[in-house]
């Protein structure tokens, strides 16, 4: 699933160990670096404010 290019919800990407995590409109997004292929979406239940944080192994947005 490819993502649009201009969607306002988006929050501030963060690419790390060839993967790109982007949250809005309520779900966290993992995509492939090299091609943007979704790798996996998690409802969170709300909007996300930030920018996607990945540290020990763990993913985060709030």
């Amino acid at each position: 699933m490819a993502l649009p290019s201009r969607r306002p919800d988006l929050r501030r990407p963060l690419a790390t160990g060839g993967a790109v995590y982007v949250g809005g409109g309520g779900v966290l997004h993992k995509l492939d670096a090299a091609t943007g292929t979704r790798r996996w979406g998690f409802q969170t239940g709300g909007d996300i404010g930030t920018a996607p944080v990945v540290a020990g192994g763990c993913t985060s947005a709030a």
